[in-house]
């Protein structure tokens, strides 16, 4: 019996099953990429409830917001609530998530916004070019 794979898209939660490679979710329109190796590590951007924006690492993201949601994890985003999960993107160890994560939170507000916008209309989901 082969493993069926499901995938799920991070911003609107639709599942996929099988898909080998990065592909466009068909119901919202955004990136839905594939990951072979379970110790990637995730930065990603929360808009929280006052518009502000959270920027989290973690392993797994869909567990990371329910978490989030129940409560659990930073005091700013149970204090503030989780309104919608903006931008997502993989790494390959804790390091270079960790140092994503610097980057972008050294952004202001409105440049935060622009690379989520960015992030929402490229294919390549890489938040900074590569020097």
């Amino acid at each position: 019996m082969e493993d069926v794979k499901v995938e799920l898209c991070y911003f609107c939660g639709k599942k996929y099953e099988n898909h080998q490679a990065s592909f466009q979710c068909k119901n919202c329109g955004n990136i839905v990429r594939i990951c072979s190796n379970k110790k990637n590590f995730f930065v990603y951007l929360l808009e929280c409830s006052n518009n502000t924006i959270y920027t989290g690492i973690t392993t797994d993201v869909e567990r990371r917001i329910s978490e989030h949601r129940k409560g659990k994890g930073s005091k700013y985003v149970v204090k503030k609530g989780v309104n919608r999960l903006l931008a997502t993107w993989i790494c390959t160890n804790r390091s270079e998530a960790s140092r994503l994560e610097y980057k972008i939170k050294q952004l202001s507000h409105t440049e935060k916004r622009q690379l989520v916008s960015h992030w929402n209309n490229i294919e390549t989901k890489e938040p900074f070019p590569k020097d």
